[in-house]
């Protein structure tokens, strides 16, 4: 039960640490975006920053994932949302971008870190084309797609 213990706190008190990062990393988002004419940004509520580009709205929001047992990374993940109405909803998981407790962004295809941190102030801009780019590529903006 010990080990169960270590490894539920460790997990509490990293969630905390890099939650703290992500809210960083959203935090003036209106501001660090302002060079994407065309993003509209909706702000932050409840931790979630909205915006929509493309004509496509989309949801950043924080989790956490485990590399191994002992390697918590953060994770800001955009869902693409899908309105059908008033009370239907759907969204999708577009894409994620990963990081640890000190803003260290990962590079999935690497296996490490980058030299990108959270804290400079074009990283969530930089993400947010990531993002644009990958909805360019996909069946939405095909012929015949949506």
């Amino acid at each position: 039960m010990q080990g169960i213990k270590n490894k539920v706190n460790m997990a509490l008190r990293e969630y905390a640490s890099l939650e703290e990062v992500y809210l960083g990393l959203i935090c003036n988002s209106e501001i660090k975006l302002e060079s994407l004419s065309g993003v509209v940004v909706h702000g932050v509520e409840d931790k979630t920053l909205t915006f929509e580009g493309l004509g496509q709205a989309f949801e950043i929001r924080f989790d956490m994932a485990f590399l191994n047992p002992q390697s918590p990374i953060g994770q800001a993940t955009a869902y693409l949302i899908e309105s059908g109405g008033q009370s239907c909803r759907a969204e999708t998981e577009f894409l994620s971008l990963s990081f640890d407790h000190l803003g260290n962004v990962k590079v999935p295809s690497q296996g490490g870190f980058s030299m990108e941190m959270t804290t400079d102030n074009r990283c969530l801009s930089d993400f947010i084309y990531k993002i644009l780019d990958k909805l360019i590529d996909s069946d939405t903006f095909s012929p015949g797609g949506k």
